[in-house]
């Protein structure tokens, strides 16, 4: 059969050619015409990849003109005929695609098994029934405009996708090729259509582009999704609208300490629990999106009031604030939120989505800045804080290279003696177009983008060589405390640095105190931050723990790290009164150190009670306003050459 069929192929490619093989049709044999042409269809689609262009030219101007081919007969023999059509019948029933003949009124006439394999009915089930009735019922209306333009001659065949309804129940996605043929003398027009079954291939399609529009873990429409809504309803917008949508940004608070602690499973299943739970918060018309990681968006349409944003931001607080059950732990977790507003504080109306996503994502940074877990709706001054970071971030990458940074140094005092026994690197940054900036505004951008390690290094270098040169005129027994990040000491080479810096600058180790704050030692309370200080250690490298008091306090690891002195914060000192709370707090902390084997430094002394108070409390060092400011080096070293006046109090 199959030879038979690729004979046939190559007679039909003859007869597209304009060469001898020529059937006469007849008005009686008008369904074998109709069965020619559906297979001429096939054929053609065939050699759409195997002929020239000509051939496929001729081949359509037959499909197209083969009906009225009437007045070309040419006498064959009955036996050549009825060769013919079998070979047509045959070709007809194998075809690998669908293929039938409906009438005018859309009654399926002939079948063959491929056309009944994609729809699941046999013949006899097909055969007078209308095609409208196998038809999906949302395609039906544009199946019936393609028949009406066919029958009146408006397009002669077409091609679109139509999805049909299988006999089990199931959408059949097809492409339909479907054309017209009128016969002559009063005979009606018959419907010639093929059928590639393409549902596999359509539901890999709308997979690709579900997953293109979507998050692979929580199955929310993604930050491409979200942008698009924002866009499309930003052109529904005018500026007649009173109505308000609002951009709503959401950043789990924690998000990554519970990741790496409890694995990414578990922080993937948090996720789809988060969302969740925000959904269940929010009204029909909203739309939820999952930005990535730990960070969602909300697009909140027809407000009337900024109030309802934040009205529905303290709702998912409140959701969020509920433990979650996780394989067997209890979660907890929050969201810092930031909020955008499609009018500003002027009543403009905002027409980009880029602008709207950014303010919220500034406002969400502000909350952040202002201790997280908490909503800020976006205000202009916002932005200009923010513009204002990017710029010091910007800058603090050349700081070094320009020689902008400077180092103060504050005095450290003996409360025994009243001696200056050391003193504290405290670094300025005198920037060219802004001034003095405030370490409070520069160190935390340079921690959140690393700069502090390179930044920190440096100060290291500087401040251990002024400690030497002062050591040699003034007295070999002056300290240099120095703070270290948490970013510091979560490099591996942080112990070569240093062994690198002291044999330059020929301080010893014990000329040298670290100061770390009790959350980068609760941050980095592992194996290799114990290792890390005790060959710090081990190179009789003091360590203090700064602003004692305001973190953890935990002495579960002041017992396990190699600690040498407690700084009390100065929070504590400066508002302190003989038998008040500070003033016990301070005792507690003196006395904790003392039994510990360590020393405490008291921050913040800045009047003759403060001193008296702490003299008192039996504090072994002191610093403060009452002593002296921060100075440059040249002031430290006139400071050091004097005989200061609070000596007089000792």
């Amino acid at each position: 059969m199959a030879i038979a069929f690729f004979t046939y192929l190559n007679n039909l490619r003859t007869f597209a050619l304009g060469q001898t093989y020529y059937q006469d049709i007849l008005p009686e044999t008008r369904y074998l015409a109709g069965s020619i042409l559906m297979v001429l269809g096939f054929c053609y689609c065939l050699l759409l990849v195997a002929a020239s262009s000509n051939i496929e030219r001729k081949l359509l101007a037959f499909v197209g003109g083969l009906a009225s081919q009437r007045q070309r007969k040419i006498t064959a023999s009955s036996g050549i005929k009825a060769g013919g059509e079998e070979e047509f019948r045959l070709a007809f029933e194998i075809a690998p695609i669908g293929m039938a003949i409906a009438t005018s009124s859309s009654l399926l006439a002939r079948v063959n098994q491929a056309f009944c394999n994609t729809l699941g009915y046999t013949p006899r089930e097909l055969l007078g029934r209308a095609l409208v009735d196998l038809t999906h019922p949302e395609d039906v209306a544009a199946s019936l405009t393609v028949a009406r333009k066919l029958l009146r001659g408006e397009i002669s065949n077409c091609q679109i996708e139509q999805r049909y309804m299988a006999r089990d129940g199931k959408v059949i996605n097809t492409i339909l090729q479907i054309a017209v043929v009128s016969e002559e003398l009063g005979n009606s027009a018959h419907f010639l259509i093929q059928i590639v079954d393409i549902t596999v291939g359509k539901q890999i399609q709308d997979n690709l582009l579900y997953n293109a529009w979507h998050h692979a873990v929580t199955r929310l429409p993604n930050r491409a999704f979200f942008r698009a809504r924002l866009e499309e309803t930003l052109r529904r917008k005018t500026k007649k609208d009173e109505r308000l949508f609002a951009v709503v940004l959401l950043d789990l608070d924690g998000f990554k300490t519970i990741n790496d602690s409890l694995g990414h499973k578990v922080g993937d299943k948090l996720l789809v629990a988060i969302a969740r739970r925000i959904e269940k918060s929010l009204r029909p018309m909203d739309t939820l999106a999952h930005f990535g990681a730990d960070e969602f968006a909300i697009l909140l349409e027809n407000l009337t009031e900024i109030k309802e944003a934040t009205e529905l931001a303290n709702r998912i607080r409140e959701a969020l604030a509920f433990p979650f059950y996780i394989e067997g732990h209890d979660i907890f977790t929050d969201a810092s939120i930031g909020i955008s507003i499609s009018r500003d504080e002027a009543g403009l109306l905002c027409d980009r989505a880029d602008r709207l996503l950014r303010d919220a994502d500034t406002a969400m940074y502000h909350a952040k800045t202002l201790g997280k877990a908490r909503c800020e709706v976006f205000k202009t001054a916002m932005h200009d804080r923010a513009a204002r970071r990017l710029q010091l971030e910007t800058d603090l990458r050349r700081a070094i290279s320009r020689q902008e940074f400077h180092i103060h140094y504050q005095p450290i005092i003996s409360l025994r003696t009243g001696c200056i026994v050391g003193f504290e690197a405290l670094l300025r940054w005198q920037h060219p177009t802004l001034g003095m900036v405030s370490p409070a505004e520069f160190i935390p951008v340079a921690e959140e983008t690393g700069q502090i390690v390179p930044i920190g290094e440096w100060v290291l270098r500087f401040a251990c060589r002024q400690l030497s040169l002062w050591q040699s005129k003034f007295c070999p027994d002056l300290t240099m405390s120095v703070n270290l990040s948490a970013k510091q000491l979560e490099q591996i080479d942080l112990t070569e640095q240093i062994d690198r810096i002291m044999a330059e600058t020929g301080v010893k180790g014990r000329s040298l105190k670290l100061e770390i704050t009790e959350s980068a030692i609760i941050e980095d309370a592992n194996e290799m931050a114990s290792l890390m200080l005790a060959e710090l250690k081990s190179r009789n490298i003091l360590l203090c723990i700064d602003d004692f008091g305001t973190g953890y306090s935990s002495l579960s690891y002041l017992h396990r790290l190699p600690v040498n002195t407690l700084k009390i914060d100065r929070s504590f000192v400066m508002d302190m009164v003989e038998g008040d709370k500070n003033s016990e707090i301070v005792r507690t902390i003196i006395t904790l150190s003392h039994s510990m084997g360590m020393d405490a430094i008291a921050e913040g002394v800045e009047t003759v009670e403060h001193l008296s108070l702490l003299k008192t409390l039996n504090c072994d060092r002191g610093q403060g306003y009452f002593f002296s400011p921060a100075l440059n080096s040249t002031g430290a070293s006139s400071l050091l050459a004097s005989s200061p006046q609070w000596l007089s109090y000792f």
